[in-house]
């Protein structure tokens, strides 16, 4: 230890004398407790630099280095870090992980375990779209998706289809029935279809089609009337 502990006493509370202890230059530990000293009005076990510039923070402690409380910026330079909670929204650059648990962590607004399926297989939620004019499935939200249509008599339209791409499409009556959807252009359907489908006319009828894309034209098979 380097510096001399000097007490000094005051008195409080009828008469009663406490003691502080004061340290009269630059002092090192090899072993401190941190609840039992303090940094001005910090208490050491909050942050503690130690002789090698490295800042270690103890468990159990809400600490970061940048941002704000709600959106906090933390810099870890470690080649391992164990056991970390996030609450609220964070960005990771780069993230290796033995274990992640998906229900805690978002890609975008989508929570990863509707992204990851058992044994790490990459899946792909029902998305709902919209029966209108032109119908918009855009492939970038996801491949696979569902509409009910309503008797608008609209188009399908496929956005972003690259060569090799693969959808599936659910389609659902309304209460009505015998609703129609025309596919898109350079469309051809199983069983010399001529590019266009009959769907199941009954209410509340569910047909599947999928399609795969050669970067021209789409080929789209047909299963009626699951029940």
């Amino acid at each position: 230890m380097i510096g001399e502990l000097i007490p000094t006493g005051y008195t409080y509370d009828s008469g009663r004398t406490a003691i502080n202890y004061a340290f009269s230059a630059a002092t090192e530990f090899n072993v401190i407790t941190g609840q039992t000293y303090y940094s001005g009005a910090t208490p050491l076990e909050t942050i503690i630099l130690n002789l090698a510039g490295n800042i270690n923070i103890q468990s159990g402690l809400n600490t970061y280095t940048g941002g704000t409380a709600s959106l906090p910026t933390i810099n870890i330079s470690g080649l391992t870090v164990d056991n970390i909670t996030v609450t609220g929204n964070s960005t990771f650059s780069a993230l290796t992980a033995t274990s992640i648990y998906a229900t805690t962590i978002y890609s975008g607004g989508t929570d990863l375990s509707q992204l990851i399926g058992s044994g790490g297989v990459t899946v792909t939620p029902y998305i709902a779209i919209i029966d209108a004019a032109s119908i918009s499935w855009a492939l970038s939200s996801s491949t696979n998706a569902e509409v009910t249509l309503t008797g608008a008599s609209g188009t399908l339209s496929i956005v972003g289809a690259t060569n090799g791409d693969t959808g599936i499409l659910k389609v659902v009556q309304d209460l009505v029935g015998s609703r129609t959807m025309n596919l898109p252009a350079n469309s051809k359907v199983v069983n010399g279809g001529g590019g266009s489908i009959s769907f199941t006319t009954n209410p509340s009828a569910e047909d599947i089609i999928s399609f795969t894309y050669d970067g021209t034209d789409f080929y789209w098979n047909v299963g009626n009337y699951y029940t």
